[in-house]
This record gives structure tokens, sequence and C-alpha cells, in this order.
């Protein structure tokens, strides 16, 4: 019984013949043996998270498909992934690709304030065994989480929108004041909660586009 190990310095493909020699036999025998070597990498579809501009509250995912295209089994693993913890997640911070299979590494975005992101994280790519980081993939992330602050007013010296006593067909109008406090420009529609209320309040204004700081 013997064994023959294979101690590759670099990735190829390696051949080679055994002669066995037998005592009193003249015919030598021969083993021939192949083997190919890989060094562990992956492909990486894009480097980029780009959620954009997002409301705050608001979840959105991104997705970065991972390619392996070697014949051995590769380990990935993100490097210190709770410095995004609070605002960014991950579906897996670790996994094994199959030789020549795929697989999906998809982060959701959700914060509760506003906040711009600029952050970069690390995949590095081992050996199934973990013990030599091969390679390591730049991670840009990027977004901007805002909020559509808007302060609504009702007339000088009202906290609710008081008519008074009015006469039969008389008008009296109440300036109430929408003001955008954000950064973007922002929609509003104001609505009556019940239709009936149509028939005796009318609004100048019931919908429309208010640009930052605009009332």
């Amino acid at each position: 019984e013997f064994q023959i190990c294979l101690h590759p310095t670099n990735a190829n493909t390696y051949f080679c013949t055994l002669q066995i020699f037998v005592k009193d036999n003249p015919e030598p025998f021969y083993l021939k043996f192949r083997a190919e070597s890989f060094i562990p990498q992956i492909e990486i579809a894009t480097n980029q998270l780009d959620f954009g501009k997002q409301l705050i509250n608001q979840e959105k995912t991104l997705e970065i498909p991972l390619k392996n295209p070697l014949k051995i089994p590769v380990v990935w693993r993100l490097k210190n992934p709770q410095q995004l913890n609070g605002f960014l997640t991950f579906n897996e911070v670790e996994g094994v690709i199959k030789p020549l299979s795929n697989s999906t590494l998809k982060a959701t975005l959700l914060s509760a304030k506003p906040t711009t992101i600029k952050k970069q994280i690390q995949m590095e790519i081992l050996d199934s065994q973990k013990t030599k980081n091969f390679q390591i993939h730049q991670i840009n992330i990027t977004s901007e989480v805002f909020d559509l602050p808007f302060e609504f007013a009702y007339p000088k010296g009202m906290d609710h929108l008081d008519f008074g006593v009015l006469k039969i067909g008389q008008m009296k109008p109440l300036v109430c004041t929408l003001k955008n406090k954000g950064k973007y420009p922002s929609s509003f529609h104001i609505s009556y909660v019940k239709p009936q209320y149509e028939k005796f309040l009318t609004m100048s204004e019931s919908n429309g586009i208010l640009q930052p700081n605009d009332k």
C-alpha cells in the first residue's frame, strides 16, 4: 500500500506516469495519473449596490449573481457585515457554491431615518477548508434615504377649522398652509373623509406638487 500526494503551486493540469518494478518480474507496471488544480475564485456580476434615492421605512432589495466556474467547491463570506447593521441586511453572510454552479447574494435596505450611505464591504473567497483567502471583491454600497416632511398649519389662532355660525348661503374662507420642508419636490392630494362634505366644503387646491420650501 502506498500513497501519492499532489501539492500544486499554481492552477494547471498535471500528467504523470508511475513505473512500478516487481522483483523477478521483467515487465514493470505503469500507472498513469492526471490531476487538475484550481485557485478558488468566483465571478461576480457587479460590485455595485446602488439603491438610489429611497423613502424612510421603504424596503428595497438588490441582487448580486455569483458564479463558480471551477470544478471545486468555493467558499465565500462577507467581512464584518455587522458594520451595516441597522439599515442593510443580507440573505446570507457566508456560503458555499458547488462546482460549476451559481448562487445569489441579496441585500435589503431599510432605514427608519434619513441618511446618506456610502459604504464598502469585502467579500472573501476561500478554499473549502477556509484555510486561506484567495480572492477579495470590494462591494460598494450607496443610497440616500430621505423623508417627506410636510408641515400643515391651521389659520392663525386655531387648532382646527372653525367656521363659526353662518347664514344659509353665506361663505367664509379659511386659509390653511401646507409646506414642503424636504429636499425634493413632493406631490400632495387632499380628499374628503365623507363624499357628502363636497356639497358645502370646497378647496382651492386639492392636489399638486410642492417644490422644496414651497407652500
